[in-house]
């Protein structure tokens, strides 16, 4: 049953990575792409953008650090 659980878990996990980097490499890919092509007002916008695009990109690859650390945690015990 614990195995089961792990391996349902490590699944839902490198799914959801794999989606979370999928999200962050576009969005990165748009983001670039407007800041090369756009005007200085644009560029004045799309820093702004940046931030919490960033502040995302952490959250998200954070929680997935938690949740390997915990997971791991419970294996052990």
């Amino acid at each position: 049953q614990e195995n089961k659980l792990i391996e349902t878990s490590n699944l839902v996990y490198n799914i959801l990575l794999v989606v979370g980097i999928g999200v962050a490499v576009v969005v990165s890919g748009i983001l670039g792409i407007k800041f090369m092509i756009g005007s200085v007002e644009e560029k004045a916008q799309i820093k702004d953008q940046l931030i919490p695009f960033v502040i995302g990109c952490i959250v998200v690859f954070g929680a997935f650090g938690i949740w390997k650390i915990v997971v791991g945690l419970a294996r052990q015990l």
